[in-house]
């Protein structure tokens, strides 16, 4: 299996507070982004208890391996810090080249998951 390097980065939460997003740079060994992944090809992981979370949404950039991860938590999870294992495992065909092995990386990110809002309006 050839190797993907995989770097992560919490953004802050503006969304739900079961939601959150994490920026995500997938490159191969030569330095090139990795394009054209999708959610099946990514997956996490929360370390820090038994809250399940899923990846609800996934937007590739307009640069070749930049990634947007929308990511929401069980409504249950208590608000404060996470540490989440993510994987990113798939086919990578460099241009002109025969399509190659099984490629993959990992990466740890800590998010922070922020108390829902109380609605104020009357």
């Amino acid at each position: 299996m050839t190797r993907y390097i995989v770097t992560a980065l919490s953004q802050k939460q503006h969304l739900p507070a079961s939601h959150f997003v994490v920026a995500v740079s997938v490159t191969d060994t030569n330095g090139s982004g990795v394009p054209h992944l999708n959610e099946s090809n990514f997956a996490v992981n929360n370390l820090t208890d038994a809250s399940h979370m899923a990846i609800a949404d996934l937007h590739a950039t307009d640069i070749p391996g930049i990634y947007t991860l929308t990511m929401q938590m069980e409504r249950t999870a208590k608000a404060g810090e996470y540490i989440l294992a993510l994987a990113v495992a798939g086919r990578h065909q460099p241009v002109g080249r025969m399509p190659a092995e099984t490629s993959g990386g990992q990466t740890l990110v800590k998010v922070k998951m922020l108390a829902a809002r109380e609605d104020t309006s009357v």
